[in-house]
C-alpha cells in the first residue's frame, strides 16, 4: 500500500471511532417512571354525638339562723340516676335521713311545705336498697365533726324527665335525725333541718308537678305523723 493510501487511513480512523463512541453510548436508558401515590384513605365522618344526658341540681338551705347549707346534682347514667350531694354547716355529727319530697315548696319555716316522701307507686318505708321503698327515700348522709357530709347514690326509682317517677320540681330535705328505715311512713328521722328543690339543667326542664294542697300527703313537719296512703 502507498504512503498516501496508509496516511489517508489513519487520518479517518479517529474520526470513525468517535462515531462509533456516539452510537455505542449515546443512546440511555430512559428513567423509570416514578410510582404513582396511592390515594389517601377517606376520612371516617364522626359519629353524630348523642343527647346530653339529663341533670339536675338542688341548692339547699337550712333553717333561719343557721349556716347549714349545700347541694345536690342528679344525673342519668346507664345504671340510673346518680345522686352526688355535698352539705356543710349541719349541727350534728353521725347519720341524718335524706330523702326527696313530693312538693317543690320549701316555704314554711319548718319545711312541712314539701309534703310527705316522694312515693308515686305507694311503697313503704324502707331504706334504698330494700326491694320496695318509697321512690324519695335516700338512706342517710353521715356527717362529719366539722358539720360537712358527702352523699353518693345511684337511683332506680327516680328519674329527670316526663311520668310519674320525675322528681323535676320537687324537693330535697335533709333531717335532724338518723332514718331508721324502717319506721313508717318517715323512718323516725325527726324534724326536717335544710330544703332544696329539684330544678332540671337549662333546656331540659320540666314544670313542677301540680300537686296543690294534698289532702292525702302522709307527712307533715315533724315527720312522724301517722301514714294515711297506702302502706
Amino acid at each position: 500500500m502507498s504512503t498516501k493510501k496508509t496516511t489517508a487511513l489513519l487520518q479517518l480512523v479517529p474520526g470513525a471511532l468517535l462515531l462509533f463512541s456516539l452510537a455505542c453510548g449515546g443512546k440511555k436508558d430512559a428513567p423509570a417512571p416514578s410510582p404513582t401515590p396511592a390515594p389517601a384513605p377517606a376520612s371516617t365522618p364522626a359519629a353524630p354525638a348523642g343527647p346530653e344526658p339529663r341533670s339536675a341540681t338542688a341548692r339547699l338551705s337550712g333553717r333561719e339562723g343557721t349556716a347549714l347549707s349545700g347541694a345536690v346534682t342528679f344525673t342519668e347514667t346507664t345504671g340510673g340516676v346518680a345522686i352526688v350531694a355535698h352539705l356543710t354547716g349541719i349541727q350534728g355529727s353521725g347519720a341524718h335521713g335524706f330523702h326527696i319530697h313530693e312538693k317543690g315548696d320549701c316555704s314554711a319555716p319548718d319545711f312541712s311545705s314539701a309534703g310527705a316522701h316522694f312515693n308515686p307507686a305507694g311503697a313503704p318505708h324502707a331504706g334504698p336498697g330494700a326491694g320496695s321503698h318509697h321512690a324519695g327515700d335516700l338512706g342517710n348522709v353521715e356527717v362529719g365533726a366539722d358539720g360537712s357530709a358527702h352523699f353518693e347514690l345511684v337511683s332506680n326509682s327516680i328519674s329527670l324527665g316526663d311520668g310519674p317517677t320525675s322528681v323535676i320540681g320537687l324537693a330535697v330535705v335533709l333531717h335532724e335525725k338518723a332514718d331508721d328505715l324502717a319506721t313508717q311512713p318517715t323512718g323516725n328521722s325527726g324534724g326536717r333541718i335544710a330544703c332544696g328543690i329539684i330544678v332540671a339543667a337549662a333546656g331540659q326542664g320540666t314544670p313542677p308537678q301540680e300537686l296543690g294542697d294534698d289532702e292525702d300527703s302522709d307527712d307533715t313537719g315533724d315527720d312522724e305523723e301517722p301514714e294515711r296512703g297506702p302502706a
